[in-house]
């Protein structure tokens, strides 16, 4: 085989590979649909004594109930051994990966015929079928392989950069009641890739990440990780243990010669944090934190470097850190954080935590909490307290996400606020106590304070949004309080601005005014325009009328109102009202009072005619 056909075959294999493990992902469900405990006992010949108990068949036990069912998983009593039905049939059938146990399970017990009984054996046939191609066509064009697939229906064939989906066989869990639909949205989304991209970016990312040699010298060199520096750096910055990140499969180079080529210099001196498929378990990129002072970056999202040493930059909104871990321990609470090292720090805590790794939540990771955990799980947004030009970040973006779940149907929905008085986020909190049963006492404090999300509490956005510039999507990233306020001021300004004026208005400069100064504010002004208006009534004025009064008040003593109101005739009057509008300042009367002066002269400023006089 020649080297130019050997890459054509891995390109296509990469390809292929992605498309099966997504096919395996959206058939899970139908998966479980059909696998109950009487039917895996029956299928692998085991004696029930009891309802769901039986004999141990994984480790040939002698206890003959040992063995525990539920709907859900298996459990041992006696090895200690659990996990869910799935992988249970993959230690009963000594498969290598649960992807194999999910083809044996669609194969025995659901109505799907896969002509393949593992992933091993899909790849020997599938790369059997693109020889077979290339000794007709003799083509080197990855396009016109796209046609070859295994799956049913030729499950997403790539052909003219269209997608041909099979849905037979397919369960799509939907929630009636959504604003969204979540699928729908996911498939658009998907389609738009494929338009793009030729793929869907998912499988892209897995394609980099196969062929990623970054991936490959870290999985091949833990003997080069500076285990006494990152031990170090991760007590002394985050106040974790090598117990508490010793399955995170952290990684560090501190020297230049560790390293294979010069083209990787971009991970000395920084902590790689893997980030895992939540299928396959397999690295997928790196978000690396520096530990040098001297770099400009802090963090970097890393699936490999070019040999100019430039980044191929890791697409983190396929993922969620840490759900590969947490997506079969079936909790009922999912705490969601912007950091890596916040989630790390949780799941030491005895929290099931993911995190988004920052503070959004694109909707392919809202499609996947969707898929492993349901649209009734409760979501825990535990995002850092902090500030960024005068905007909370952290808390502004829990509320805004906490909309965007809402209208893709998850309504059990809580904000955990951090108290900013020992840090910005939970590990700040842990190296300046040091004390993580505090630290544990501090967090179920912070979560009985939680804020359980009530669309109706939000009911003022659409009034907001009509009498002034703020956008909906701004509003959304305001708490109840702050709109409340926020709706108050609004109800105060319209006494005093016209409707124009009140349309401007940003919604920052409205999120800066003290409420309470501006009812102090509100309440001087009203007295004073009360004064005002007593005294107009009281000053027996004849020529003025009132509303030229509460001008002129602005600028003049009264000793010069009433001179201007008993010397001036209509024309002078006219032009001193206008000329102190133009220049928002008292000007000089003697040009308009002669009477009272011996020196007459001309007026420097402007006179107004007959039919330009204002009020």
């Amino acid at each position: 085989m020649n080297k130019k056909l050997e890459n054509l075959i891995d390109n296509l294999m990469r390809g292929k590979c992605g498309l099966l493990y997504q096919y395996l992902n959206e058939i899970e469900d139908l998966i479980y649909d059909n696998l109950t405990p009487q039917k895996i006992m029956l299928h692998y010949n085991i004696q029930e004594i009891h309802k769901n108990r039986c004999k141990c068949i994984i480790h040939n036990g002698d206890n003959n109930t040992s063995l525990q069912f539920t709907n859900k998983g298996f459990k041992c009593h006696s090895c200690n051994t659990t996990g869910t039905l799935l992988e249970f049939i993959r230690l009963a059938s000594n498969l290598k990966t649960l992807n194999d146990a999910k083809i044996y399970a669609a194969n025995n017990f659901t109505n799907i015929n896969l002509p393949f009984y593992d992933v091993e054996d899909y790849k020997s046939k599938t790369k059997l079928a693109i020889i077979n191609k290339f000794e007709i066509t003799g083509s080197y064009i990855t396009k016109d392989y796209y046609d070859i697939s295994l799956l049913p229906n030729g499950y997403c064939n790539f052909k003219d950069n269209k997608i041909e989906k099979s849905t037979e066989n397919i369960i799509i869990k939907s929630n009636a009641n959504s604003k969204v639909s979540l699928d729908q949205e996911l498939t658009k989304i998907e389609q738009e890739e494929i338009k793009k991209y030729g793929m869907p970016k998912y499988i892209k990312s897995l394609n980099n990440a196969s062929s990623s040699k970054l991936i490959s010298f870290c999985k091949n060199s833990s003997k080069f990780i500076n285990k006494e520096l990152l031990c170090n750096f991760m007590s002394y910055q985050y106040n974790l243990s090598e117990v508490d990140y010793v399955d995170n499969d952290l990684f560090l180079i501190t020297k230049p010669d560790d390293l294979p080529s010069k083209s990787f210099s971009g991970i000395l001196n920084r902590i790689l944090f893997p980030i895992k498929d939540h299928f396959s378990n397999t690295v997928v990129g790196y978000l690396c934190r520096s530990i040098d002072k001297n770099h400009n970056t802090k963090w970097l999202l890393v699936t490999d470097f070019n040999d100019d040493g430039t980044i191929v930059e890791f697409n983190k909104g396929n993922f969620l850190y840490n759900l590969n871990k947490v997506k079969d321990k079936q909790p009922k609470e999912l705490w969601i954080t912007e950091s890596i090292v916040d989630a790390i720090k949780l799941e030491s805590l005895g929290y099931s935590a993911i995190s988004s790794m920052g503070v959004n939540l694109s909707i392919t990771q809202i499609g996947l909490i969707n898929k492993f955990f349901g649209k009734d799980i409760a979501l825990n947004i535990f995002f850092d307290n902090d500030s960024n030009n005068n905007s909370n970040t952290g808390k502004e973006m829990s509320y805004k996400l906490c909309h965007q779940l809402y209208d893709y149907g998850f309504k059990n929905l809580n904000i955990i606020e951090i108290d900013s008085l020992y840090g910005k986020d939970l590990t700040e909190w842990a190296i300046n106590i040091r004390n993580n049963i505090l630290l544990k006492n501090l967090v179920e404090t912070w979560y009985k304070n939680r804020y359980t999300f009530n669309i109706n509490d939000f009911s003022e956005i659409n009034i907001i949004k009509d009498k002034t510039k703020a956008t909906t999507n701004s509003l959304q990233c305001s708490s109840p309080l702050q709109l409340n306020n926020i709706y108050k001021l609004i109800t105060m300004l319209e006494n005093y601005l016209e409707k124009e004026d009140l349309k401007n208005l940003e919604l920052s400069k409205l999120m800066n005014i003290d409420i309470e100064q501006f009812n102090l504010f509100s309440e001087l002004l009203k007295n004073n325009i009360i004064t005002r208006t007593k005294c107009f009534s009281e000053l027996n004025i004849i020529n003025l009328t009132e509303g030229q009064y509460n001008l002129l008040v602005n600028y003049y003593k009264t000793e010069e109102i009433l001179s201007i109101d008993s010397h001036c005739n209509k024309r002078q009057i006219s032009s001193i009202i206008f000329n102190t509008k133009k220049y928002k300042k008292s000007i000089d009367l003697s040009k308009y009072i002669p009477s009272i002066y011996n020196n007459i002269e001309d007026s420097l400023y402007e006179v107004v005619v007959d039919n330009n006089i204002p009020f």
